[in-house]
């Protein structure tokens, strides 16, 4: 079939059919991979703990072993719409809300690598470029969307970014960049990463300072940027004081920064570096083409979007967890970056039609797919193997078999958030991902310990039960030298009593 005539004022309609089809395809991995984060219960528990107590610190009632002073829910309020998601709609709401961010992700990211490709006007626009780039964003990003306050984040900062890149094409002059200011202060009663925002309009406000310095055709042009950036990284740092939790905030992010052992260690995957992993590897190659396209092509960037991008790559490198917070700029830089491809293949008709074919099959998958009458047992658990789930049957086992005495269960990390709210009535839990909440001494004497230290542990721990991984599990040799027998096991855990 023929193509339509080049028109570069606009992306082609198979732009956003691709851009769609990524979005379906983001929506399809939660309905057919996933299942809810372990940190998703305990923040349903914090936020049923903050509705007795009201908004402000807390003191756990949750876990035997956490600190008993009042520690900060910095997430309180995304906490909060969690739990009436969840509890309005049910816990397919909350899969719903899941599927939705990370439709939505996928639709800015694209947003943002449509506007910097417009920045230099002097270049040319390619939708195929944006769209490959695009793609590669979605491979940094989605391994981990999931419920929880950090996807909102990210969700709001990508909304923050294509504000930024919009007014950037402008000629910063757009009235609507304004609006980072209010997202900074919802942001941070969201998650810790509010912060970035005022980082990114530094990270600006130093390219102007060098552009000035650089020459720029227009002096008073130049100096009004650099005024309006640090204008608005000082308001969104001040916005970013807007949380009834502020002095927390300040120590739960010197103690990640500085104290939190197991934020140190390699125990938690997503706090290691993105690349670890072997689906890392990918990204990093993608990465890496980035950076050496950005270094060969670096006139077509400007000296702030450099320092943006160089800024998130050092978190990177330090975190996983920042993977998507960097695809926000790394995705744009690589729209601008990587070489400017036609965009016929996009406007050719029977294309077009191929696309809309595939996202037409794709929505029917995750219509048939979403689980209308699966039970959420079965569909927490419906990966396993070999995808880890979570101890359904043996929490109904405990629920059923086992008359509490104690009070206090002996669980894993990952599970515990989950315990929590499946058994919260009936127990207090060990331990769960709220890392900032335990001792340093207590990590290491079970988490990071070796047999000795966690033997020494358990025997001091008067629980009615323990629920343990069926394989690698960190406390099942421990309480076996100890006396505590297995009663109940299905395929992936077992349930142990003392003697």
């Amino acid at each position: 079939m023929p193509s339509r005539p080049l028109d570069e004022t606009k992306e082609p309609l198979g732009f956003w059919l691709g851009v769609a089809l990524l979005a379906m395809l983001a929506v399809l991995k939660p309905l057919l991979v996933d299942t809810f984060d372990p940190d998703a219960f305990w923040h349903l528990q914090v936020a049923r703990e903050m509705l007795r107590s009201g908004v402000g610190p807390l003191i756990d009632q949750i876990s035997f072993a956490s600190i008993k002073t009042p520690w900060t829910p910095y997430s309180w309020l995304a906490e909060l719409v969690m739990l009436a998601v969840w509890s309005s709609t049910g816990w397919r709401g909350a899969l719903l809300l899941q599927v939705a961010m990370s439709a939505v992700f996928v639709v800015l990211l694209a947003l943002c690598c449509r506007e910097i490709q417009r920045v230099r006007r002097s270049e040319p626009v390619s939708g195929f470029t944006s769209l490959l780039a695009t793609g590669a964003g979605v491979i940094w990003s989605l391994a981990y969307f999931s419920f929880r306050p950090a996807t909102m984040a990210i969700v709001l900062l990508a909304l923050a970014a294509w504000l930024i890149l919009r007014d950037r094409r402008l000629n910063e002059r757009s009235r609507a960049v304004w609006q980072c200011i209010p997202l900074a202060a919802l942001l941070v009663n969201i998650h810790l990463t509010a912060i970035l925002l005022p980082a990114w309009f530094g990270c600006l406000a130093a390219g102007a300072v060098w552009e000035c310095r650089k020459g720029c055709d227009d002096p008073v042009e130049g100096h009004r940027r650099l005024k309006r950036y640090v204008l608005l990284g000082g308001l969104t740092a001040l916005a970013c004081l807007a949380t009834p939790m502020l002095p927390g905030v300040i120590r739960v992010m010197a103690h990640y920064q500085a104290e939190d052992v197991m934020v140190a260690s390699s125990f938690i995957g997503e706090m290691q570096p993105f690349y670890t992993s072997p689906f890392g590897k990918v990204s990093a190659a993608l990465i890496l083409l980035t950076i050496v396209c950005a270094i060969w092509n670096r006139r077509r960037l400007r000296m702030g979007e450099m320092l943006w991008f160089a800024l998130m790559l050092v978190l990177l490198m330090r975190l996983g967890r920042f993977s998507p917070l960097t695809a926000i700029i790394a995705a744009p830089i690589a729209a601008t970056v990587l070489p400017r491809l036609s965009d016929r293949p996009l406007q050719n008709r029977l294309i077009q039609a191929v696309l809309a074919i595939l996202l037409c099959l794709g929505l029917w998958r995750c219509f048939t797919e979403f689980p209308i009458h699966t039970p959420l047992n079965a569909w927490m658990n419906r990966q396993v193997p070999p995808a880890n789930g979570y101890p359904t049957e043996a929490a109904d086992y405990v629920a059923a078999n086992v008359a509490p005495r104690h009070g206090k269960l002996i669980n894993e990390f990952n599970w515990g958030g989950y315990l929590a709210w499946r058994l919260g009535d009936r127990y207090q839990i060990l331990m769960d991902g709220r890392t900032q909440l335990y001792t340093t001494e207590f990590w290491q004497a079970t988490c990071l310990g070796d047999e000795t230290s966690r033997r020494k542990f358990v025997e001091s721990v008067q629980a009615d039960a323990a629920i343990l991984p069926l394989t690698k599990s960190v406390f099942a040799e421990s309480l076996k030298s100890l006396g505590w027998t297995v009663t109940w096991q299905d395929k992936q855990s077992v349930v142990m009593l003392p003697p």
